[in-house]
């Protein structure tokens, strides 16, 4: 499991220096249509499989949270189910409340790259009280 996530990782530099490196040359253009061809093969592969709700919960989580994978992917579609089962019994509403809720509290917001902690979140949100003196 360590030497895939090394290879990944070791990937990752080398997808960013080719894209620095692209960058450097002024070839911001070409920068922009590789990200978007990788951002829509991933898309593709994602969607492709399983429950279909899931799919859309993960591909939504990740875009608003504005991450590419959640650090702990391997429960993902596990908890996406989870979330959606969730945003079920709060309605669509009140899940996207507290969760944008979340994301505008910098602590929380730093924190979003996991979706057990979303999930964990939303589900045990406590409403703040204005304090009025």
């Amino acid at each position: 499991m360590t030497n895939k996530l090394q290879l990944v990782n070791s990937l990752e530099d080398q997808a960013r220096s080719a894209l620095n490196e692209l960058y450097k040359l002024g070839e911001h253009e070409k920068i922009k249509a590789i990200v978007k061809n990788c951002d829509s093969a991933y898309t593709k592969e994602v969607v492709a499989y399983g429950n279909k709700d899931v799919s859309n919960m993960i591909l939504a989580l990740k875009e608003k949270a504005g991450v590419t994978t959640f650090v702990d992917s391997s429960m993902e579609r596990n908890m996406a189910k989870h979330c959606v089962n969730l945003m079920g019994k709060l309605g669509k509403d009140e899940f996207v409340r507290r969760f944008e809720f979340l994301l505008a509290d910098d602590f929380h917001a730093k924190n979003c790259n996991k979706i057990r902690y979303i999930y964990n979140n939303i589900k045990g949100f406590i409403e703040p009280k204005l304090n009025i003196i």
